[in-house]
């Protein structure tokens, strides 16, 4: 029987919510596995929030920590011995102000992998030019997870280091672990890696976890990536892209990767947490009806 990939409720999607009620949302909405950040826990830790804490909501909702973001400019050597201050990751028009992925967040980072138990951690590059050493640094990272089980993705975005498809492929030549993978934003790919043909160069087993938002084919504001990307990203189905047409080609391809919607909206976020996990999945579902259509025996996966 094909079933249909395992569901995410990626983090960033809903509003300013406490971590019970984000966890609540989506254990009602039917998702087991949800999206976190070592970015947001950094936060809270610092407000007493301890690991214990968030392991004690998730198992009492039935929900578990499949996906942990994120490295921002793995590349840049901050988390090293020696490295000095880390500068800010992105520029201006960056909406956070969060420094490059440096020893603190590296500590707080592999802890969480070992307590939170997730599948696959996500990176992505330096802003602007890399350092030569990428390889070898995601490398680093792979092993680091590797006892835990977890994959490390690196996610392309137009801008970084790791820009697009053909340069992930490359750099995962150069990592050589098998726990190295990719992290496949549908946005990202749609607004600043799209090429005919860029996917079949990615092999099957190394597609980590699909990220789903859709969007119309010409951006809002071409000048500012980073104002459409954490605002105005729309549901699968509400947008002009063809999804179902991209997923379909991975699952022909043998792609069975996790699907992660990562629907960046101001106005999913001013929704009910409930009903705003409850819509995330409905547009999930209805997403892989028309993906597994013609497979009469496809079903859903852990519901």
């Amino acid at each position: 029987m094909a079933e249909y990939p395992e569901f995410i409720l990626a983090h960033g999607c809903l509003g300013p919510v406490s971590f019970e009620e984000r966890i609540r949302a989506a254990a009602e909405a039917g998702f087991t596995a949800i999206g976190y950040s070592v970015l947001e826990f950094n936060a809270l830790a610092a407000e007493g929030v301890t690991l214990d804490d968030l392991t004690g909501t998730l198992k009492a909702h039935g929900v578990r920590v499949s996906e942990l973001e994120i490295a921002l400019g793995f590349d840049a050597g901050f988390n090293e011995p020696g490295a000095g201050a880390p500068p800010r990751w992105g520029p201006p028009s960056f909406p956070f102000d969060v420094p490059c992925f440096d020893g603190a967040t590296q500590v707080a980072l592999l802890e969480m992998v070992e307590r939170l138990g997730p599948d696959h951690v996500n990176v992505l590059g330096t802003y602007g030019p890399g350092g030569s050493r990428a390889g070898e640094r995601m490398a680093a990272l792979c092993d680091r997870v590797s006892a835990h089980g977890a994959t490390v993705a690196v996610e392309f975005m137009a801008g970084t280091s790791v820009p697009d498809v053909p340069t992930a492929v490359g750099l995962l030549a150069d990592v050589d672990r098998a726990n190295a993978g990719v992290c496949l934003d549908t946005w990202h790919y749609e607004r600043g890696a799209h090429a005919p043909g860029a996917l079949d160069a990615l092999a099957s087993d190394r597609v980590t976890v699909v990220q789903i938002s859709d969007g119309p084919r010409r951006p809002a504001n071409p000048d500012d990536y980073f104002a459409e990307t954490m605002h105005l990203r729309r549901f699968p189905g509400d947008g002009e892209w063809d999804l179902v047409g991209m997923l379909r080609g991975l699952v022909a391809r043998g792609v069975r990767a996790p699907w992660s919607i990562e629907v960046l909206s101001d106005e999913v976020q001013a929704m009910d947490p409930g009903a705003a996990a409850r819509a995330l999945r409905a547009s999930l579902d209805q997403l892989a009806r028309e993906v597994f259509a013609d497979l009469p025996n496809a079903g859903p996966v852990g519901i």
